[in-house]
């Protein structure tokens, strides 16, 4: 793991209060992008932009990786690309979407996980979760040893009292 990944987590947390989207999909973005990079590189495949690395790993039927991953993160790509200069905030939430399908693959509620906050600090944390579970999903398949878990670190800082085993066999379910 990077330092700037570590700096990263650590600003998300400390984020509780303020919240600024564009740096979590831009940074986010970065590091997403990176541990495709990581991937892609093992497999023998030339890295491109993040959008063209994206649909060169989905044509590599990582058979751990359900098809609707990808669109997950293509979706967070375009959300990246266009939340600085997005200024509708019902286009900002597009990002639910994002969130809902690492949910569904995971097979998890966010709402149920984070259910003693309010409803915007509630997606919030849903987002932060669903986004490290994606960023460790992609370090997996790069080969990276899975000791180090950012979505346990989300979950105990923000759902008390919730224990969390992550296990990347659910990242190809309902795909």
């Amino acid at each position: 793991m990077s330092p700037d990944f570590e700096h990263f987590l650590q600003s998300l947390i400390r984020s509780k209060k303020t919240f600024n989207a564009t740096d979590l999909f831009e940074q986010g973005g970065v590091h997403l992008e990176q541990q495709l990079r990581h991937y892609l590189s093992n497999e023998g495949v030339a890295a491109n932009t993040f959008a063209k690395s994206i649909n060169s790993a989905q044509k590599l039927n990582n058979e751990d990786t359900s098809k609707r991953f990808w669109e997950a993160l293509k979706v967070f790509n375009a959300i990246a690309g266009n939340h600085a200069i997005c200024t509708n905030k019902i286009l900002n939430k597009k990002w639910l979407r994002f969130v809902n399908i690492i949910e569904d693959l995971q097979g998890y509620s966010g709402s149920q996980l984070f259910s003693d906050v309010g409803v915007k600090k509630a997606r919030l944390y849903r987002l932060y979760f669903a986004y490290m579970l994606t960023w460790e999903h992609l370090r997996y398949m790069a080969g990276a040893d899975d000791e180090f878990s950012p979505s346990s670190i989300i979950l105990e800082t923000f759902a008390a009292g919730y224990e969390h085993e992550h296990e990347h066999e659910h990242c190809h379910e309902h795909g």
